[in-house]
């Protein structure tokens, strides 16, 4: 029942986990190189698993939005359960249900992996510098999109249902029980301590609670041409994000054999949205630099009454460019929208 809230030793937990990866394909967030990658677990590795510090390096959408498949004939899916995926990528996960999922293109291959999976969420305690999630809206703890949600009190866990999915998987589980109203009042203090370090993270950025509306304002101001030159167009941003969806299709089609493969492209590279005749629509960095910005915080919401940021910070981790988006946005945001508008030089080369 969505909603329920239980308990169970971390002890319990891991012996229930420990006959569960015997019977099916089990994925949680493991140390490694001193960061969180999501690793395929067996019965040796569960205790290695850790939940309820931050979210791993690789957004959740890998599991669902591979970066390269064969998308005819219909690859095919197996069913997995995927431990600690974090707010910031469950906000992601609802732009990519969205896009693959909804209106009158769904993608069979994302709703077959959708449907064959579980997911387990979990609480940050440990959020990054460069984390930013309630700047757009969330909070470092999952509300919605989650199977199960799982919050870590030292020994203890604590396991919200999400979805019968997730009340099924428990059914199993030895030394559960009902959460008590002390259980959950400690979690309710770690979530309000959590969201105040996110909030001291990001204080000196002065960043407003309704970013979207901000920025779309603000698409042609001319400080746009000071924060592009040090991008670098390798895409980090745009693959590390779980919310970017770009893709270009290829036809490797023979002789009685049609094929078709999807791979992620990225809306930084030269070649994005270059038609067959080699014109492209936004020929300079400059403009593509500025559009990745548009998308997630105006076309997004437009399309989708989402925000396409989550504020996982992963796109100013993994900058070669040393760019911090909040940085970028306070000082756009700052400007008054009267300022004056630009249109990029036309005798600067195409990039």
């Amino acid at each position: 029942m969505a909603g329920k809230k239980y308990a169970l030793t971390r002890k319990d937990w891991n012996n229930f986990l420990k006959e569960k990866v015997l019977q099916q394909r089990l994925i949680a967030p493991v140390f490694s190189a001193e960061q969180l990658h999501y690793q395929v677990l067996t019965p040796e590795s569960i205790e290695q698993a850790v939940l309820g510090v931050i979210r791993p390096v690789q957004p959740l959408k890998f599991f669902f939005f591979p970066f390269q498949e064969e998308v005819l004939p219909e690859s095919s899916a197996c069913a997995q359960v995927i431990m600690g995926a974090t707010a910031c990528d469950l906000a992601g996960l609802r732009v990519l249900d969205a896009v693959f999922g909804q209106g009158d293109f769904k993608d069979p291959n994302y709703l077959r992996r959708r449907e064959m999976s579980l997911v387990i969420s979990s609480d940050c305690s440990q959020p990054l510098d460069v984390c930013f999630c309630e700047s757009v809206g969330l909070h470092p703890f999952p509300q919605e999109s989650y199977d199960l949600n799982l919050t870590v009190l030292d020994q203890l866990l604590l396991l919200e249902v999400g979805t019968d999915k997730g009340e099924n998987f428990l059914k199993e589980a030895r030394g559960l029980r009902e959460a008590t109203e002390e259980e959950l009042a400690a979690r309710e203090r770690l979530r309000q301590n959590t969201q105040e370090k996110v909030r001291q993270i990001n204080k000196k950025f002065n960043l407003p609670e309704k970013i979207p509306q901000d920025i779309s304002s603000r698409l042609s101001v001319q400080e746009w041409n000071q924060v592009w030159q040090s991008c670098v167009q390798c895409g980090s941003c745009t693959h590390s994000c779980p919310s970017c969806v770009c893709f270009f299709l290829e036809d490797l089609t023979e002789k009685d054999n049609f094929r078709k493969k999807r791979t992620w492209d990225s809306c930084l590279f030269p070649g994005y949205a270059r038609m067959a005749s080699g014109v492209s629509p936004r020929p300079h960095l400059l403009e593509r630099f500025r559009n990745r910005y548009a998308c997630k915080y105006t076309y997004m919401v437009q399309n989708f009454n989402l925000v396409g940021c989550t504020g996982c910070g992963r796109c100013i981790q993994g900058c070669a460019g040393k760019i911090d988006k909040r940085k970028v946005l306070s000082k756009i945001i700052a400007l008054k929208s009267g300022d004056v508008l630009y249109e990029p030089a036309q005798h600067l080369p195409a990039t």
